[in-house]
C-alpha cells in the first residue's frame, strides 16, 4: 500500500485496527510531487482548464509542494512537512536465511516460524485537495502542521483527531507549490 483516504481509514477493518493498535507514524518530507497533464486555469477562473492532452501536449508537468515557512536554523531550507501515515509488519511466509528476517520478533504478534520472511509496508493518508489546488490533482496527503497534534497522532489517535488535523489548517495558508520545466 502507499495511500490510505483518511475519510474512510476508520471504517477499513484492516486500517482501523492499525490505528487502534498504535500502528501510526508520521513522515518527514521536504515535500511531495503531483504531476498532471493540465495546464493551469488563467488567474481567477478556475472552470477554463484546457488538459495538455487536448491541446496536443503528452508531457505531465510536475508540481513541487512545500511549506513556506522557513526553519529556524537556515533561511535557505523550508520546513519539513509532517505527513500522517500508518505502518504494518507481515510475514510473508517465504522462508529467509538472512539475518535481517530475525530482527523484528514478537510472539504476541506472530505465531509463524521465525525464519519466515518479514516486511514493513506503510500508507500515507490522503485527503481532498485544497480547492487551491485541486486542478492539479484531486487528493492530498494529511498534512500536520502542530506539534502537538504530530504527538497526539503517535501516541492516542483517534477519528475525532483525525477530523481536527484535517481541518486544522487549510494548505493555502502554510503550503506552497512550485512548477518545474
Amino acid at each position: 500500500l502507499f495511500n490510505a483516504r483518511s475519510e474512510t481509514v476508520y471504517e477499513k477493518k484492516s486500517f482501523a485496527n492499525l490505528i487502534l493498535n498504535g500502528q501510526t507514524c508520521l513522515f518527514s518530507v521536504e515535500g511531495y510531487y503531483e504531476w498532471t497533464y493540465n495546464k493551469p486555469p488563467p488567474a481567477g477562473d478556475k472552470k477554463a482548464m484546457v488538459p495538455r492532452s487536448l491541446s496536443g501536449d503528452k508531457r505531465k508537468q510536475p508540481y513541487f509542494f512545500h511549506s513556506k515557512e522557513r526553519t529556524q536554523q537556515t533561511t535557505s531550507r523550508n520546513k519539513p512537512l509532517l505527513l500522517a501515515g500508518i505502518w504494518s509488519s507481515v510475514r510473508t511466509g517465504r522462508h529467509c536465511a538472512n539475518t535481517h528476517c530475525h530482527e523484528a520478533k514478537d510472539a504476541t504478534t506472530y505465531n509463524h516460524d521465525s525464519s519466515d520472511e518479514l516486511i514493513t509496508t506503510f500508507a500515507i493518508l490522503t485527503m481532498d485537495a485544497h480547492p487551491k489546488y485541486s486542478w492539479i490533482h484531486d487528493r492530498q496527503p494529511v498534512i500536520i502542521w502542530d506539534a502537538s497534534m504530530a504527538l497526539e497522532w503517535l501516541m492516542n489517535p483517534s477519528p475525532d483527531l483525525l477530523e481536527r488535523i484535517r481541518n486544522f489548517s487549510t494548505y493555502e495558508s502554510r503550503g506552497h507549490s512550485n512548477s518545474l520545466p
